[in-house]
């Protein structure tokens, strides 16, 4: 399975420590992995309080939703 998503979000995972490599066929299990870690990041984003967290747990939630529908029957 391919993850579909663009420069910028690989960006933003990367530098959370989430290596992902575009283009990829990866198997479900790293499909699963990878959704974890990036809900872990969109969790420590919600619990803050500034704006520039709101932002960010709203990109991870995004990076994360794009993750799981790139898996079938999720």
């Amino acid at each position: 399975m391919n993850v579909l998503l663009n420069d910028n979000e690989i960006k933003l995972l990367n530098d959370k420590g989430i290596d992902i490599t575009p283009n990829k066929d990866y198997s479900e299990s790293e499909m699963f992995e990878l959704l974890d870690k990036a809900r872990d990041v969109e969790v420590f984003y919600s619990q803050g309080s500034s704006d520039y967290d709101l932002v960010m747990a709203n990109q991870y939630a995004d990076i994360a939703d794009k993750i799981q529908a790139s898996i079938p029957n999720v």
